[in-house]
C-alpha cells in the first residue's frame, strides 16, 4: 500500500485477502483499491475508509488509457478518476493518477521478478 495525496492505494494479487474485514480472496488478475487516507483510523483502520474504488490493474493501465487517448485526445496527465460520483473529495486528479499508474507498473514488475526468481 502506498499513499498518494489523500488516498491510500493498494494492489491485491491472486491469493490476497480483500473486502469487508478481508473476508474475500482475490482470484485471477491483480486489482487495485483506493482508500481515503484522511479518514479516522480508529473507525476505519490503517488503510482508511474504502472509497468503493476497486479496479482491475489492466483497466487503469491499458484499456482505459488507450480508449481515452483515442476518443478524447487526452494524455495520461489529463486523466483523473472519479472513485465515487456523489463524494467529490474522492476524485483523483490527473497528475496523481499518473503517479498511481507509474507505481502500479513498478508493482507488477516487482511481482513478476519475484515469481521468476522463485521458479
Amino acid at each position: 500500500m502506498k499513499q498518494f495525496g489523500k488516498f491510500n492505494v493498494r494492489v491485491i494479487f491472486a491469493g490476497d485477502r480483500y473486502g469487508l474485514n478481508d473476508c474475500l480472496t482475490v482470484e485471477g488478475a491483480p486489482q487495485v483499491e483506493f482508500y481515503d487516507a484522511t479518514a479516522d483510523k480508529e473507525t476505519f483502520g490503517e488503510r482508511g475508509q474504502f472509497t468503493g474504488g476497486r479496479y482491475y490493474v489492466e483497466t487503469l493501465l491499458l484499456d482505459w488509457h488507450s480508449r481515452r487517448e483515442r476518443e478524447f485526445n487526452m494524455t495520461p496527465i489529463d486523466q483523473g478518476l472519479c472513485l465515487c460520483g456523489h463524494v467529490r473529495a474522492w476524485d483523483v486528479d490527473g497528475p496523481t493518477m499518473a503517479r498511481v499508474r507509474a507505481w502500479l507498473i513498478q508493482q507488477l514488475i516487482a511481482r513478476a521478478t519475484v515469481k521468476e526468481e522463485a521458479a
